[in-house]
């Protein structure tokens, strides 16, 4: 089976250009799926909208040290529910397991017409898988730097 959603960056506002990736990926999912009324609501209600004005001796990605499994909790107070699969340092006892869980969330979500948020989308940080390719094994994707999709992670 194939299936690619048609997705860009357009209309996902980034006046500075330094949008934490996480919240314009966010943003992007929301502004192209059946809920895009809400895709500037769930930035503003995440907090990530404000994480650059906290300090400014942040870095762009200062805030890529949280807790990860706390994400689906902070997207779903923003109004949205979602599923997350993570696995960590120390954690190569359960890849296999939490990698096939991730590909069929991934695609549950793209059948539903929602692309999935995915960390190291083409440079290491957020971005989307827009679709997939069982035939050739591979994930389409949306890198934060990227105008348009492309074919790029592997599904196995």
């Amino acid at each position: 089976m194939k299936k690619h959603l048609t997705i860009s960056w357009d209309g996902i506002p980034d006046a500075t250009g330094y949008l934490f990736s996480f919240a314009k990926s966010l943003a992007c999912a929301v502004k192209n799926s059946p809920w895009s009324e809400y895709a500037e609501d769930i930035v503003a209600t995440s907090g990530f909208a404000f994480r650059m004005w906290v300090n400014t001796d942040l870095c762009p990605s200062a805030t890529s040290m949280w807790d990860f499994n706390k994400q689906k909790t902070w997207v779903k107070k923003g109004g949205l529910l979602c599923d997350y699969v993570g696995r960590y340092w120390g954690q190569e006892h359960i890849e296999k397991e939490r990698h096939l869980e991730a590909i069929k969330n991934i695609k549950s979500s793209i059948d539903n017409g929602i692309s999935a948020i995915s960390w190291d989308i083409a440079v290491p940080e957020w971005g989307l898988i827009t679709g997939y390719d069982d035939d050739i094994q591979m994930f389409y994707t949306l890198a934060i730097d990227a105008k348009k999709s492309r074919s790029h992670k592997p599904l196995l």
